[in-house]
């Protein structure tokens, strides 16, 4: 497996849709429907903020990662009002800036671990994982954190067994049909 820091312009259509159908379930209501989602995402990935995995020069993997300063996912309301017209935007930027999560300075987040349903038990996301850890202390950090909806307990569990605790639990509110989820847990790994 080949790990490469980056996102080249060529692989950010791909990287859209294993990130869609990774996260469809959660983000489906919001940014569908997928063509426009597809869209939206690929031109608004950061390339600087994630690393791919490839298998024979094919893409099969990527983890995306937030700083304080910039992260892996971006657009601001004109970006996505080019997409979904100034009315669709509205209420999705509104939904998007209210459930945006802080990154403190000695922080890294993992925004999004996606891995082709046909390559996943490989060991990739481990991979990807310790490659987003050791990026994280280059910088200086010192705890990688993310979010996780409560019901996926596969992720959970895969995380705790790389050294994540759950550190709180959030109820999601109003946001609960967004996400399809009534909650979600901030998991921090020290570094």
């Amino acid at each position: 497996m080949d790990i490469r820091f980056g996102i080249k312009p060529q692989d950010k259509t791909h990287v859209a849709h294993l990130f869609w159908h990774a996260f469809a379930r959660k983000i489906g209501p919001l940014l569908g429907p997928y063509p426009k989602a597809k869209s939206f995402i690929a031109a608004n990935l950061n390339p600087q903020a994630a690393f791919c995995a490839f298998d024979r020069g094919e893409l099969v993997a990527a983890v995306g990662f937030r700083t304080a300063q910039s992260g892996f996912f971006g657009g601001g309301f004109a970006d996505m009002a080019a997409v979904y017209g100034r009315v669709g935007a509205l209420w999705r930027y509104a939904l998007l800036e209210a459930y945006n999560q802080p990154v403190e300075q000695d922080e890294v987040l993992l925004d999004g671990l996606f891995v082709d349903p046909n390559w996943q038990g490989q060991g990739i996301g481990t991979q990807l994982i310790n490659t987003l850890s050791d990026h994280a202390r280059h910088l200086g950090k010192s705890v990688l954190v993310l979010d996780v909806v409560v019901e996926n307990t596969r992720a959970v569990a895969l995380y705790k067994r790389h050294g994540f605790v759950i550190q709180n639990t959030k109820k999601l509110g109003p946001g609960r049909w967004l996400f399809k989820s009534k909650a979600m847990h901030r998991m921090a790994k020290p570094l």
